[in-house]
Parts: structure tokens; sequence; C-alpha cells
């Protein structure tokens, strides 16, 4: 009973394998404007450039670089009133004057 089970299960698993003798696979057309370049390197393509960090610039306000008033109305309310970041702050402050930093 268990040979039978297990060559049956080994059966379907195997059947579940085959794709068919006609399998053709499916053509995608593809458009000019997503093509790679003709050279493949990436420094001869042309647009090869040299990283530019800027780590060390301040950003100011994330925020703001939306351009939503709302928004920045909701985070001048939020540094106004949120209790829990006003605690934070203290205790940090006071670790920091603990260890002498």
């Amino acid at each position: 009973m268990m040979r039978r089970s297990l060559t049956g299960s080994l059966a379907l698993a195997l059947a579940g394998c085959t794709v068919g003798p006609n399998y053709e696979t499916p053509s995608v057309p593809m458009s000019d404007t997503f093509k790679e370049a003709t050279p493949v390197d990436y420094k001869t393509a042309g647009t090869w450039q040299t990283a530019r960090p800027g780590d060390g610039l301040t950003r100011g306000p994330w925020w703001q670089m939306f351009g939503d008033q709302q928004l920045d109305a909701l985070e001048d309310e939020l540094t106004t009133s949120n209790q829990n970041m006003k605690i934070a702050d203290a205790r940090f402050r006071e670790a920091r004057a603990m260890i002498g930093y």
C-alpha cells in the first residue's frame, strides 16, 4: 500500500514537470527606447560619471522638498506638541551630561 502511494506521488510529481513536445517560448515585443546602447560596457556608453557624494551638505527639513503647506503645518505641529520626542530629547541630553560629553 505504501509503495503504491509513493509510486503514485512520484508519477504525479514527474508529470507536473513535463511541458510537452511542442512548447515554444513566447516572443515578447521590445520597444527601442528600452534597449541598451550598443556598447555594453558602462564606461564606454558615455553615461559614466564619477560619484559626487554630498553627505556633508546641510539638507534642511526633508519634507519641504514636497512643497506641501499642509505637510509643513503638520511637521510644525509635531515638533511643538509631541511630548514623547521632548521626553526622549531630555533623556538623551541627561545621558550625555552624565558621561560628560
